[in-house]
């Protein structure tokens, strides 16, 4: 296990971030640009003397350049041609096409292979990759919404239900409540990417960096992204700090039930995205070396606020220490009993300007609590009823295959890989949670292993139980599973 340093950067907001946040919030943006707007148009009434106001009287004045007396000239009645100069009208013709074929162009322009990242708000660019900016370009056909009113509906629709989102601010995710909510409940899996951000006002900046080993996609050391900030005079914490962990909370909270205007208050209100069923955390730059310990926060926004709400949760990029342990396990609350959890290295790596995306396919997987689940099946056969009123656990998958164990197991499907579609059936282990198949294979390696307790060197007052803990694919080691 990695050892921590002796000092740590303080984990907390940054003012002059939050500040830059406030300003170029979505809905202060626009209201600043339908003011502009509301300006210029003010500005055009005012040079044509026309009144926008009933309190001011401007006489109404004719346009340089044109004569005063009226025009002569006659318009055409709107809709009709001329022919040849014969004065007959004809009346022109949109093409008709069948309602099947216009619902699978709408299917076809408002569906995206990639994901769309932070949707109804502005991009960074250096929160994405290379690629995700040259894909970004004309990723959907947005102008066929405006069309008509039919096209609208049943566009939102499509264009809400089809495809995949990536939030990479918390502030886009919780701007994502203006959506109406019978959109939002038709999206069920989610990507978060939360990027920790270093701010220093130390004279002279010190140079940090990310070490090679961090990663074997990594050829060299790569320098750490850290915001200068200037030293203000005051009492607030000063030098080097992280906002990590208290980002998580943000985003957690952003996850939290929005004010609806006329909800009935005698109802619970509806979560941001009431029908979320899977998620995947991209932790990015939470390095094992600058990630302190997690708040007690984290664990209220997760296991409690959001606890069990998910069925299936992969994160990425916790660093393999004590405080990433303790932050995997929180997170690993949000997951309904007998979900499935997995836990994966580093996905990204921040650079100046872009993020890099890292290569990487094993990942550990594990079931939540499932022993959980066994317990109360047995106790409502036995004729008591059970943890009435507790949180439904995960569905089980329909098509499993048959179990060759006489112990308790439960099929899963999981990817084949970190970043792959595809899906295997994998059996897990109902009490202890791991990979039977994994189980087996440790089980063989230790009894190929020669018992040594009749060694005479061997002091039999003393006996220490040393258990036995599951080998990271993460880092290789051997390290206890929190929760």
């Amino acid at each position: 296990m990695a050892t921590l340093p002796r000092t740590l950067p303080y984990d907390g907001r940054d003012q002059a971030d939050q500040a830059e946040e406030y300003y170029e919030h979505p809905i202060r943006a626009q209201n600043r640009a339908l003011i502009e707007e509301n300006m210029k148009l003010k500005r055009l009434l005012r040079t044509h003397g026309i009144s926008w106001s009933p309190s001011i009287t401007i006489e109404p004045q004719p346009p340089r350049g044109l004569a005063s007396k009226a025009s002569t000239r006659t318009l055409r009645p709107r809709g009709s041609i001329s022919n040849g100069g014969s004065g007959t009208d004809q009346k022109s013709k949109m093409p008709h096409l069948p309602m099947e074929v216009q619902l699978r162009i709408l299917h076809y322009a408002l569906t995206s292979k990639d994901p769309i990242i932070d949707p109804l708000s502005k991009v960074r660019l250096e929160n994405i990759t290379a690629v995700e900016k040259t894909v970004r370009e004309n990723q959907l056909a947005i102008g066929l919404l405006t069309t008509c009113r039919a096209f609208q509906t049943e566009g939102n629709r499509i264009l809400w239900g089809n495809n995949s989102f990536v939030f990479t601010s918390h502030t886009a995710l919780r701007n994502f409540a203006k959506l109406d909510l019978k959109y939002r409940e038709a999206i069920k899996d989610i990507n978060l990417r939360i990027i920790a951000k270093f701010f220093d006002d130390q004279t002279p900046l010190r140079s940090r960096k990310i070490d090679q080993w961090y990663h074997p996609s990594l050829k060299k050391d790569v320098a750490l992204k850290v915001h200068v900030r200037p030293r203000e005079n005051n009492l607030a914490r000063r030098g080097f700090r992280v906002y990590a962990w208290a980002q998580v909370i943000d985003f957690l909270n952003a996850l939290r039930p929005p004010h609806q205007p006329g909800c009935d208050k005698s109802k619970s209100r509806p979560r941001l995205l009431p029908n979320l069923d899977t998620m995947r955390i991209d932790f990015v730059n939470f390095l094992d070396d600058y990630t302190p310990y997690s708040e007690g926060d984290l664990h209220e926004a997760a296991g409690h606020d959001n606890g069990c709400t998910l069925s299936e949760l992969m994160i990425t990029g916790l660093p393999c220490t004590e405080p990433g342990l303790r932050a995997g396990s929180e997170c690993a609350g949000m997951v309904r009993d007998n979900g499935l959890f997995m836990d994966a290295g580093p996905a990204f790596v921040q650079l100046k300007t872009r993020l890099k995306p890292l290569d990487g396919k094993a990942f550990c997987k594990r079931l939540i609590r499932g022993w959980r689940v066994l317990d109360e099946a047995e106790t409502v056969n036995q004729g008591h009823t059970g943890c009435s009123g507790r949180i439904p656990p995960a569905a089980e998958e329909p098509g499993a295959p048959a179990s060759k164990y006489v112990r308790p197991t439960v099929w899963k499907r999981v990817p084949t890989e970190r970043d792959s579609t595809e899906r295997q059936w994998v059996e897990f282990d109902r009490k202890k949670g791991f990979c039977v198949d994994q189980m087996e294979e440790e089980l063989a390696i230790d009894m190929d292993v020669p018992d040594e307790s009749d060694d005479e060197d061997d002091d039999e007052d003393f006996e220490e139980e040393i258990p036995d803990f599951p080998v990271c694919v993460k880092c290789g080691d051997e390290h206890p599973v929190f929760g």
